[in-house]
């Protein structure tokens, strides 16, 4: 599934654990920086529980606890106009 990451200072990069209501939901996950859309995305295997859209756990980055929303489908890139 594909999530959008709270992240404030660091992005998921890939293997950091993944967490729901404290206990671990994967450990499998890729994740990047999308600068086209400017967020933080993951793409995660996680239990049937979170996979639909608005679904939310948690994502250790650097040691910190942040949020991981599902999101309904892949983000848009904007239109570039040059």
């Amino acid at each position: 599934m594909y999530a959008e990451v709270d992240a404030a200072d660091s992005d998921a990069r890939g293997g950091e654990p993944v967490l729901a209501a404290t206990a671990a939901a994967s450990g499998d996950h890729v994740g990047a920086y999308g600068h086209r859309v400017k967020k933080s995305l993951v793409f995660a295997s996680v239990e049937p529980a979170f996979e639909a859209a608005g679904s939310t756990f948690d994502i250790l980055l650097q040691g910190e606890a942040r949020r991981a929303t599902v999101l309904p489908a892949r983000l848009s890139m904007p239109t570039i106009r040059g």
